[in-house]
Order: structure tokens, then sequence, then C-alpha cells
């Protein structure tokens, strides 16, 4: 098993490097896409605050899940989904985190109260944890 855990673990570590190495230069070069000719994410003001004080693990995966909840059309309030199926291995898949990172940043923003966590499906889902709002 721990080769198994180092395939996937190099796995990851390529994918980010490919992914950095193609698309950090064309950012760079040519600037973010415009959200009238993408999809769009507006950041809650507060999302700053995790930036500076908090590890990036738990930040990656707070803003997977805006991107995946508000980030996404859906059933919620103002159009948009309240709720997201994700395990540490699809944030892994993105690319942009190991899939250790990303179950220990899970982890540590439900306990610190960025996130909510529930069971539906037999799967785990995820949601922010709005001020005022009972998810």
């Amino acid at each position: 098993m721990p080769q198994r855990h180092s395939v996937r673990k190099r796995k990851y570590g390529i994918k980010r490097q490919i992914r950095k190495s193609l698309t950090l230069p064309r950012l760079q070069q040519h600037g973010f896409t415009h959200p009238q000719n993408g999809y769009w994410l507006m950041l809650p003001q507060d999302f700053a605050i995790l930036v500076a004080y908090e590890t990036k693990a738990v930040v990656q995966v707070v803003l997977e899940v805006l991107q995946r909840t508000i980030g996404t059309v859906g059933e919620g309030p103002c159009g948009r989904k309240l709720w997201t199926k994700l395990s540490s291995w699809e944030c892994a898949e993105t690319g942009l985190m190991s899939s250790s990172a990303a179950e220990r940043g899970l982890k540590d923003a439900v306990s610190r109260g960025y996130l909510l966590r529930r069971v539906s499906d037999g799967r785990l889902e995820y949601a922010i944890k709005w001020k005022g709002m009972n998810n």
C-alpha cells in the first residue's frame, strides 16, 4: 500500500507541475479571463482574511467549495448551489494540492467553522457556512 500512495502523490505532483508550467505563464502574459467570457465567482469580502491567516490547504478547499456552490447555477438563493459533493481525491484531481493536503484542509475548514459537512447518498457534501443563514 505505501507504494500505491507514493504513485498517487507523484501523479498529482506531476499534474500540478504541468498545470503550473502551462497555465501560469499564459495567465501572466494574457491576464485573467473576464467573467463575460467564462465562469465567474463573486468572493465574500471575508475571504481575504482566510488568505491572510489560514493555511494554504484550508484556503484552497474553501475556494473549491465556493466555486462548486455559489460559482455554479443551482437551486439555492439567487439561483446558486448551496451544497456540493466533494472528496479529498476530487480536490487533488484539480492539480492544485495533494490528496493529503485536501483531506487536512477539508477537516480543518469544517472544524474551524468555515464549511458545513453532511452525508447525502453515501457521499460527503460540503457547504459554505454563511452568516445569518441556516444551510
